[in-house]
């Protein structure tokens, strides 16, 4: 029952560590330098490896196109874009937003979602140093409960190998 209970609060502890967010949460310098340098060299986890740069190199008279299409695309939430089309198909009438205002707080809900998902994955590094904090932590336990349970178990054996047997086990009562 106490391992279990253990196990638990590990599990509790590290999804904590792991899922903190920059914006919470601030790592001083000595105990980045312990968790994400020196300890995973220590355990023999090392850190991921890094990805490659994308593809090779555009022309320079297209990047302007492309910064703006990427901005009109990719930073406008295609919900926008639908409500864009709308109102240019019915000539300023409403579109959907007239005819489905329950709609549109909906869609302004989901977009919310995704700025905030969004604001998330532009700060991914600093995220990804809590995961590897994480990683650490669960290294150090696991290598803690290794040697607990390695120590436990040879206690127990070696208890059973010197207990020995006395010369008389039951004395003869004398009456």
């Amino acid at each position: 029952m106490v391992v279990a209970t253990l196990i638990v609060m590990n599990c509790v502890v590290v999804l904590n560590v792991s899922l903190r967010t920059p914006a919470t949460h601030t790592l001083s310098p000595r105990l980045r330098r312990v968790l994400l340098e020196l300890l995973p060299r220590l355990l023999g986890s090392g850190r991921p490896p890094e990805r490659p740069e994308a593809g090779p190199p555009r022309r320079a008279s297209s990047l302007g196109l492309l910064a703006r299409a990427e901005d009109l695309i990719l930073r406008t939430p295609r919900s926008e874009l639908l409500f864009q089309a709308q109102r240019h198909r019915h000539r300023g009438a409403g579109g959907l937003a007239a005819a489905a205002p329950d709609l549109r707080y909906c869609v302004d809900a989901i977009n919310y979602v995704a700025r905030s998902t969004r604001e998330q994955e532009e700060c991914g590094e600093e995220m990804a140093m809590w995961a590897q904090v994480g990683k650490a932590i669960d290294n150090i336990c696991f290598w803690a409960a290794l040697l607990l349970f390695s120590l436990g178990t040879g206690i127990i054996f070696f208890g059973g190998h010197f207990n020995r047997v006395p010369d008389l086990p039951f004395p003869p009562c004398i009456g």
